[in-house]
């Protein structure tokens, strides 16, 4: 595998992910079909560059996911006022603690950082248009392919089986020790097996449980395929105090431009202010709100300076939003939280308590790990957003044998 061009010829099939984009070149004439799948996961340039791994390949089928369109913001001066105004407001944090702190003006670096990007979000925009549009630029002939239409029914059935063997594949992989995991983490390639005990050393990790401890149904369904770490970690913004992390901001604005900031107080404030204008009682998750209120909600903190810790974090976009309940729904479902509704009209919300108990009880086992390993506050922040993520499910939807999970190798994403 360190030589596409030469051991290709040895496989019937290669499959890739998006981690390969360059360094890779066949130059055999070897495969006689070439598919791929876009989803908008990557921009369409990007997208372009993977498809060409092979150089020998004169005839691409490409199949679409989804509606392959991202609304992001493309306003220079818009990125530009939300670093601003976020780091403006963790200064005034800091120095109502007595911390003492001045705004720092923004360098060539922010400058840069933001000019790329709006030019990448840019390119999220109806990316799959911008794709065709792509291609008839680079020169290819495009034409409609004559299949049979995939019903959605039968879909749904494809990915169930999938989520199955992935699921299996890491509740049935061996324990890994901290070390271990480490030493696999460095390698350059995995079996699709090792690929599962790492995966499945982070499901424990990020759900707070012992190396040891046997992985249940509930623990995967709520790794969420590698976005519990970030649910762990706005959730505790959520259920901390703005001055419980002034220490890390204060280090965080001396050592980085402002566009490399990670700002929790305000962050941490900004989710408070949320909660406390829809009416729910952040310590504990109850209290009810309809429509007007999520309206009211989105209103009060698109005229408050909270709003820009939301922008920047990317948790919310105040752009006039179709449905403010959903907007609402978003950022809850950020931090782990699902929503429950009553009624046809005037309906009425609030904070599944299942799903809040849920994200509560892998703090709290997190919190406990913390005191057992007697590990500081700044490391415990940290370890919440987590480490690499490999992901097991792209190995098994290739619908690979089980029974041969070692023939499967990776090589800089999977291949």
């Amino acid at each position: 595998l360190k030589n596409p061009n030469a051991n290709c010829v040895k496989y019937g099939a290669i499959l890739s992910t998006p981690a390969i984009s360059s360094g890779v070149s066949i130059q055999t004439e070897h495969f006689e079909c070439h598919a791929a799948i876009y989803t908008a996961t990557v921009t369409p340039r990007n997208f372009n560059q993977q498809l060409k791994r092979d150089r020998t390949a004169r005839h691409y089928n490409v199949g679409f996911e989804g509606v392959c369109h991202q609304d992001r913001e493309t306003s220079f001066a818009a990125i530009m006022a939300a670093h601003k105004g976020v780091q403006l407001r963790t200064v005034e944090i800091l120095n109502e603690n007595d911390r003492l702190i001045t705004v720092k003006p923004a360098t060539l670096y922010d400058e840069l950082a933001i000019d790329f990007e709006v030019a990448t979000n840019k390119q999220y925009h109806f990316a799959g248009l911008q794709l065709l549009e792509l291609f008839k630029s680079r020169g290819y002939t495009l034409s409609k392919m004559a299949c049979e239409e995939f019903d959605k029914d039968s879909a749904r059935e494809v990915k169930a089986i999938v989520k199955s063997r992935a699921d299996t594949a890491l509740l049935q992989a061996d324990f890994l020790t901290n070390e271990q995991a480490t030493e696999l983490e460095n390698r350059d390639t995995l079996t699709s097996y090792q690929v599962a005990q790492l995966e499945a050393h982070q499901v424990r990790d990020a759900n707070g449980l012992e190396v040891e401890t046997p992985l249940q149904k509930e623990h995967v369904q709520a790794w969420d395929n590698g976005k519990l770490h970030s649910k762990n970690r706005l959730f505790n913004l959520l259920l901390t105090k703005p001055s419980d992390h002034l220490d890390h901001d204060e280090k965080e604005l001396a050592l980085h431009p402002n566009t490399a900031v990670r700002y929790r107080s305000a962050t941490c404030e900004a989710l408070h202010h949320l909660l406390s204008s829809l009416g729910v009682d952040r310590h504990t998750g109850q209290g009810e709100f309809n429509a007007a209120t999520a309206q009211q909600a989105y209103e009060r903190l698109k005229a408050s300076q909270q709003r820009h810790a939301l922008e920047v974090t990317k948790l919310a976009r105040f752009n006039e939003p179709a449905s403010y309940t959903t907007w609402v729904s978003r950022i809850l479902k950020r931090l782990g939280l699902k929503l429950k509704r009553r009624g046809r009209t005037n309906r009425t919300y609030w904070i599944d308590p299942s799903s809040w108990g849920a994200m509560v009880a892998i703090r709290d086992r997190k919190l406990a790990l913390r005191s057992k390993r007697h590990t500081p506050e700044s490391e415990f922040m940290d370890g919440l957003q987590g480490s690499s993520h490999f992901d097991i499910h792209s190995i098994y939807s290739s619908k690979c044998d089980l029974d041969h999970q070692q023939a499967t190798l990776l090589e800089n994403g999977w291949l």
